[in-house]
């Protein structure tokens, strides 16, 4: 045979159909080369890292473009691997997006050599590889042989393949580390974590069924016939990203919410959420819809400790945390409690710090009085129980606490007890409040916890050798009577309470229309129920189908959809009909009119109603829509701003803080 050349010699060190054995995800820490590297400017909220790098990687015959992220972008960033490197893809994950494209994302990599100082071979793209049916193109037949021999130096014999076993997991026969076969498709090469891609239950999996085409097909991975669960978690809460798909992680179930039902216009459901926490007192929130909800709803315990893998990472809404999307194929298996995972983590704010409305807060306090359970009717007309409790601490201020539901009810302490709540929000109506939501966990063991928490310890000291009970209360953020009317950023943050008990809100703010969204402002109505109506006859006449009255003809009635804002943030609200006449100064008739007959008069009457100050009645209402939830804001009612009032409360409010 002869000699090989320099080129040659340098394709010896990549591997042998490389490229294609990571798109079709058989990668087994294949060898290749980083041909071309650009850093991308990526949202921090996508990678854990906080940078991100799109490249061209080739295996001497065929090329492709992948994302680096995470690890790998560590690396890139820390100069530990450049253009021209050849690497050894550690981890990595295969992403189908909605138009059929098929996206690499290398999680990590190791650099096997940066002196090469040129690009290896000739690759062509991986899109003109799956066309072409020239038998020398690598992957589409028989390459002249010198090119398939490797170094003595660097051995590396073929994938083996795995006996299928009654398990979930895939481990390599030579070595104690886990990765999926060889010749199935897998999520990736990945030493020494669990694979990415689990469809089966843990512990003991349906049946496998042939695999066919791989569209709307998942991978599957087993474990050795003579290994044993449970699997090694591999991730901390704290290292979870939107990217990675094969984390598992380990945590205790520190709060679990009632199962509730969704309904909207395209059907409904059930969910339920869980808060997950982990051996660095990191935690996570997560939550299960519709199926998923019914599957696990009774087979995950409050205060027990599981491995949960295969979910959707996602970011929550206007925050920088994460969230865990529990689906129907999640595997969530119940582990022994070796102790290592904490009950909860505890960082606890003095009642009179309570200061940032909107905040979640861990609290501890001596029960001042307690309320009887009272009934109210929500927003749904379900009934459901409701329980205020005053909360005292060495600080000597007190806060209200409000709990709903069957912990209303059923609630066990008696006033002089100490409580300690996990994950309360702060509102702010008539001073500063605590409202339980979904994720508030509350705790009754105070003597059991104050082993370990010393601020619990030394609060039922302090319980037990001070007259708590015979000194006036002062409410924490309010001193007196006045209170100032909140921004509009205070009442977005605040008005979020609707959303965890489903009960409408009143607020009241100062802010001007800035804008009206549309011009479709009327609707027709019936004259009776003021209800929307239906088309009429020919003659005009209606018929309604809500109150089964017939009229002569329909009546025109305000729904406006308008901007309020303030110097601090807007509002999105419904204006109707009684508030919008206040607001313009004549009925929706008449504006109606004006909007058929002159266009600029019709103009002129919306610029009118801009940018006059007015102090609004907001009604913030719980809202569901496919299928998550928000919070929806009507106007109630609006009136000239008395700054004589205001004044007077904000000097009042100034010498009680002075």
């Amino acid at each position: 045979m002869e000699p090989l050349t320099e080129q040659e010699r340098n394709i010896t060190q990549l591997s042998y159909n490389g490229i294609p054995n990571l798109v079709n995800e058989r990668g087994n820490e294949e060898i290749v080369q980083i041909t071309e590297l650009k850093k991308l400017s990526v949202n921090v909220s996508l990678t854990t890292s906080g940078s991100a790098y799109k490249a061209i990687i080739a295996d001497g015959y065929c090329r492709l473009g992948v994302v680096m992220i995470n690890t790998a972008a560590e690396k890139l960033d820390d100069h530990i691997a450049k253009q021209f490197s050849v690497v050894k893809i550690l981890r990595y994950a295969v992403h189908q997006e909605r138009s059929g494209k098929t996206v690499v994302v290398i999680q990590d990599f190791k650099t096997i050599n940066t002196l090469v100082t040129e690009p290896i071979g000739q690759p062509i793209s991986y899109d003109d590889y799956k066309s072409s049916h020239n038998r020398n193109v690598l992957g589409s037949g028989q390459i002249p042989g010198k090119f398939l021999k490797r170094t003595p130096e660097s051995p590396r014999p073929p994938p083996q393949r795995v006996q299928q076993s009654s398990s979930i997991f895939d481990i390599r026969p030579e070595e104690p580390r886990l990765r999926p076969p060889a010749s199935s498709k897998s999520r990736g090469a990945i030493s020494e974590r669990i694979p990415e891609r689990v469809t089966a239950p843990i512990p003991a999996p349906a049946p496998v069924p042939p695999r066919g085409n791989r569209k709307n097909k998942q991978p599957v991975y087993f474990v050795d016939a003579s290994d044993s669960l449970p699997v090694e978690a591999n991730r901390f809460i704290g290292e979870l990203a939107p990217f990675d798909t094969t984390w598992v992680i380990k945590g205790r179930v520190v709060s679990k919410g009632e199962l509730r039902t969704w309904t909207n216009r395209k059907g409904s459901g059930q969910l339920f959420n869980i808060v997950i926490v982990d051996e660095r007192s990191d935690e996570i929130s997560g939550v299960f819809f519709s199926e998923a909800a019914e599957k696990f709803y009774e087979e995950i315990a409050e205060g027990d400790v599981y491995l949960f893998a295969k979910g959707q990472i996602r970011k929550e809404k206007d925050q920088e945390q994460y969230k865990i999307v529990f689906e129907i194929g999640s595997v969530i298996q119940r582990i022994e409690d070796d102790g290592t995972v904490p009950p909860a983590r505890f960082r606890f704010t003095k009642i009179e710090d309570l200061k940032d409305v909107g905040a979640l807060v861990d609290v501890i306090g001596v029960i001042r009085s307690l309320e009887e359970p009272t009934s109210v009717r929500l927003k749904s007309d379900e009934m459901k129980m409701r329980r205020n409790i005053v909360l005292i601490d060495d600080t000597r201020n007190s806060v209200e606490l409000t709990i709903w539901g069957r912990e209303a009810e059923e609630f066990p302490l008696v006033p002089g007890d100490v409580l300690i709540i996990k994950g309360a929000k702060i509102g702010d109506f008539h001073g500063r409040n605590l409202q339980k939501v979904f994720s508030t966990k509350l705790f009754y063991d105070a003597e059991r916890l104050a082993a370990f928490l010393p601020a619990i310890r030394n609060l039922i000291q302090w319980s037990k050798t001070t007259s708590w009970e015979e000194r006036p209360l002062v409410p924490v953020g309010r001193k007196t009577g006045a209170r100032l009317v909140p921004t509009i950023s205070e009442l977005l943050a605040e008005a979020e309470v609707a959303v965890a008990d489903g009960e409408p809100k009143m607020f009241k703010c100062y802010g001007w229309v800035t804008e009206i969204l549309h011009e479709r402002m009327f609707y027709p109505a019936c004259p009776h129920c003021n209800k929307k109506a239906g088309p009429g006859d020919a003659r005009g006449r209606i018929y309604c189908e809500n109150c089964g009255r017939p009229s002569e003809s329909a009546a025109t009635r305000y729904m406006v959809q308008a901007k309020v804002s303030d110097h601090t943030n807007f509002l999105k609200v419904l204006i109707m009909d009684e508030e919008a006449k206040e607001l313009f100064g004549r009925d929706a008739g008449e504006l109606e009119a004006i909007q058929t007959l002159n266009a600029a008069e019709f103009k002129t009457a919306l610029t009118e109603a801009l940018f006059r100050e007015r102090l609004w009645t907001v009604q913030a209402r719980f809202d569901e829509y496919n299928p998550h939830f928000r919070v929806k804001f009507v106007i109630k009612g609006l009136e000239a701003p008395d700054f004589v009032t205001a004044n007077a409360t904000m000097l009042e409010t100034l010498e009680n803080f002075a």
